[in-house]
């Protein structure tokens, strides 16, 4: 099927998406760990963003500090957007690959 054909995108997406993940909790860390309890450590700075992206739910006062500002517009545009291009592009290649095969049966 599809899933079973796009698989292999689907692994290396996925470790992108770790990637990308840890790459930004890394960075928030380092730059609020020590003044902002939702970025107090890599485990809670990957909760703050899980949050983020899934629930909606942004740190407290991000809109008063420029460089959070910047930090989550970021994050949301490369982490949201282009991973779900990705993605998708991935679906729809495996899709379109599965199809173009059970039409040539």
């Amino acid at each position: 099927g599809t899933l079973s054909k796009a698989l292999d995108d689907l692994w290396h997406a996925g470790l992108l998406v770790l990637l990308l993940m840890l790459s930004f909790a890394g960075i928030a860390t380092w730059r609020w760990g020590s003044e902002r309890e939702d970025f107090g450590s890599l485990e809670k700075s990957l909760q703050t963003q899980f949050a983020m992206m899934f629930v909606g739910d942004f740190p407290s006062g991000w809109t008063d500090d420029y460089e959070l500002q910047i930090y989550t517009v970021l994050f949301l545009m490369i982490v949201f957007l282009l991973v779900q291009n990705f993605l998708l592009a991935i679906i729809v290649e495996a899709y379109t690959s599965v199809r173009q095969a059970s039409i040539d049966l």
